[in-house]
């Protein structure tokens, strides 16, 4: 019969395991994030953030709604907003890939926008001191950029970014 660790006991074991990883060990990715490009810029994904990826959800288009409005889709009772970021960056879109849907956030700070591959991990290895040219529409909205995997990602303000798409801005 094999012995019972006590509770207490069994969780100061994980301790150790836990401190003996070091930071450049594979095993650990304090700085991993998840990320979408949209027309060649990188998205970050906010740390503790809800997301959901959908495909073949039908969007309902909203009348005399800002441009980039896609619509609103029905999420389990919940009406969300969906954007296309595409026409807000002035890109073309790829008729080879298949449109996904990713969902951020969640209750009234629930949005949704068109994505062309799934998120990948992002390790951010690089701050950049200044902001890359990017259009003026994100910009304000971006609080950090990084340099990671030979592309620019950006952190920023969902909400407070698809708030002023929403409103024209």
């Amino acid at each position: 019969m094999a012995t019972q660790l006590e509770p207490s006991s069994a969780l100061n074991r994980l301790d150790s395991l836990v401190t003996g990883i070091e930071k450049g060990d594979s095993l650990y990715k304090a700085d991993l994030r998840y990320g979408v490009m949209i027309a060649d810029i990188g998205f970050l994904i906010a740390q503790n953030t809800a997301s959901e990826i959908l495909e073949d959800i039908e969007v309902y288009p909203l009348p005399n709604s800002a441009q980039c409005m896609a619509g609103l889709i029905n999420l389990r009772g919940n009406v969300i907003p969906v954007f296309d970021l595409n026409l807000v960056l002035k890109a073309a879109l790829s008729p080879t890939h298949k449109r996904l849907l990713l969902v951020l956030g969640e209750a009234e700070h629930a949005v949704g926008f068109y994505i062309e591959q799934l998120p990948q991990a992002i390790n951010k290895t690089v701050v950049l001191t200044q902001h890359p040219p990017i259009p003026l529409v994100v910009e304000r909205f971006v609080h950090t950029a990084y340099l990671a995997e030979e592309n620019i990602w950006l952190d920023f303000d969902y909400v407070a970014l698809f708030k002023a798409l929403a409103a024209g801005e």
